[in-house]
């Protein structure tokens, strides 16, 4: 399971087509999300597939995939993804809750200012350690570790994404 944290929707400039990938959006812009699914169905219906429109380069997974649409903010937040296990580590030195829901599910949200608060007072107590790496046996559960400075790099970028969310005016959120 992976964890994504970043910030509630901003303002929307138009549309666009991904696959996924870190470098997978398309220069293709629309004025709403409508027009943008009239053009991928167009696309789909006319070749079988829409990975035709893929531009990461991995003709192998995406050149006969699907695209996905997405929305294209004026002023992206910052935003980063971590496994199950790290994400549970994070939202812990927060003291939010770190245990995923009856369906696999951890997500939350807070309000910008207490979660910078929270961060800012992990940042001052955390004491980093390595953490190796675990395969459980059942269910299939993997925890990837933590290499020295881990904790440390990743509360830094939870609080450009808090000092970011109270800049613009937007929760702060977590979910995977």
């Amino acid at each position: 399971m992976t964890i994504h944290f970043g910030t509630s929707t901003g303002p929307i400039a138009g549309f666009a087509f991904t696959c996924g990938h870190d470098n997978g959006t398309t220069e293709h812009r629309f004025g709403s999300y409508a027009d943008a699914s009239e053009f991928l169905l167009s696309e789909l219906n006319t070749h079988g597939f829409t990975g035709g429109l893929a531009v990461c380069g991995d003709v192998d997974y995406c050149g006969t995939g699907r695209m996905h649409i997405m929305a294209v903010e004026t002023d992206p937040a910052p935003s980063f993804s971590a496994t199950g296990g790290n994400a549970a580590h994070l939202l812990q030195l927060l003291g939010l809750p770190s245990a995923a829901d009856e369906d696999g599910c951890l997500f939350g949200s807070m309000p910008a200012q207490d979660f910078l608060d929270r961060v800012l007072l992990a940042q001052a107590v955390n004491t980093d350690a390595r953490v190796p790496a675990l395969v459980a046996a059942a269910p299939a559960f993997i925890h990837v570790g933590r290499g020295p400075g881990y904790t440390e790099q990743r509360l830094a970028e939870l609080r450009v994404i808090a000092e970011f969310a109270v800049s613009h005016g937007r929760t702060v959120q977590w979910g995977g």
